[in-house]
């Protein structure tokens, strides 16, 4: 199937923006990252109506931290972080993220 420029362009788009919410990310502290992380990966809600996480956005896309889903996966993100640094306290972020994004799969 040949594409067309039009559907290039939106594929570029989305590339575009995908690329600029993961270098917001990468900004964000290590706890929030983790977080994300967590209910991407291990939320097993119904997400019409049992989790809160993508009705506690802002506009833009935006994390509220304060809301009660945002909070929740924050302590669990917190636990995990701490429980790793007791482990191996040679344990920096980008170890953190690795077990993390490892257990996850």
């Amino acid at each position: 199937m040949i594409r067309t420029i039009e559907q290039i362009d939106a594929d570029i788009a989305k590339l575009k923006a995908e690329r600029e919410s993961v270098i917001i990310a990468a900004k964000a502290p290590l706890n929030q990252r983790i977080a994300i992380l967590l209910h991407d990966t291990q939320c097993r809600h119904n997400h019409t109506d049992a989790c809160g996480w993508h009705y506690e956005k802002d506009r833009g896309d935006v994390h509220v931290w304060t809301g009660n889903s945002h909070s929740n996966w924050l302590e669990n993100a917190d636990r995990v972080i701490s429980n790793l640094r007791f482990i191996d306290d040679t344990m920096n972020d980008a170890k953190i993220i690795a077990v993390v994004n490892a257990i996850s799969l």
